[in-house]
């Protein structure tokens, strides 16, 4: 495990202070579903510094123009990230980006430093498998306005309320708790169902998937 990271205390810097490199053309997979491996991620990035240049906040446009790729494409997550150069590397992504954030709304206060580093430590924790693509596409649509807007101080409850709306909503081509497993097959909730995906979102989590000559959403009820 590598041990040389970025210093928390670099976030009072300009985010674009990180040397970047040009992304590479294969940092986001063709797979609709896939997950970089630890050996992947160690033959692309021989530092934790190379790894938060391709994926620094001035980067996000470019990765988000594709959303599906950023949910299933082949990039990190951020438990791989932890694994292969430590979790205080995760973190720091994590800081690095919601200082960014905080910086880009027009707001009178901004982020703590304290606030910045409890909030990445609170989102790493539930939220583990989150590839960097992913949280990267939740910041982009959250600068879009989609989850309201913030007035006078840019609040951590608020950003982590919007994180949770995002993650309920992040694919409109999936319903209530559908996700991809990483063969690439459509499933929801525990079950070991699969679901065509031609068929339509699943309405509520009270509705199961029938197959058969007359497929469809039938509620339990």
């Amino acid at each position: 495990m590598e041990q040389q990271i970025l210093n928390p205390a670099r976030l009072n810097a300009k985010p674009n202070c990180i040397s970047t490199s040009a992304i590479s053309s294969q940092a986001i997979s063709q797979n609709p579903v896939s997950l970089m491996t630890g050996t992947e991620l160690r033959q692309r990035y021989a530092t934790s510094i190379a790894l938060l240049a391709d994926y620094a906040p001035d980067k996000q446009v470019t990765y988000c123009e594709d959303w599906k790729k950023c949910l299933y494409g082949n990039t990190p997550s951020l438990q791989l990230v932890a694994e292969v150069f430590g979790k205080d590397v995760a973190e720091t992504w994590l800081e690095i980006q919601l200082f960014e954030l905080s910086e880009f709304l027009v707001c009178k206060e901004k982020l703590s430093v304290a606030q910045i580093s409890q909030t990445a430590r609170m989102i790493f924790s539930v939220l583990p498998h989150y590839r960097l693509t992913e949280f990267m596409l939740f910041v982009q649509r959250l600068k879009w306005g989609e989850y309201g807007k913030f007035y006078g101080a840019v609040d951590p409850m608020t950003i982590l309320h919007s994180l949770k709306t995002f993650d309920a909503h992040k694919d409109p081509s999936l319903g209530v708790d559908e996700w991809f497993d990483t063969n690439g097959n459509r499933r929801y909730s525990e079950s070991d169902v699969i679901v065509p995906n031609d068929a339509p979102p699943r309405p509520s989590k009270g509705h199961y998937w029938q197959s058969g000559l007359n497929p469809m959403w039938v509620d339990f009820i």
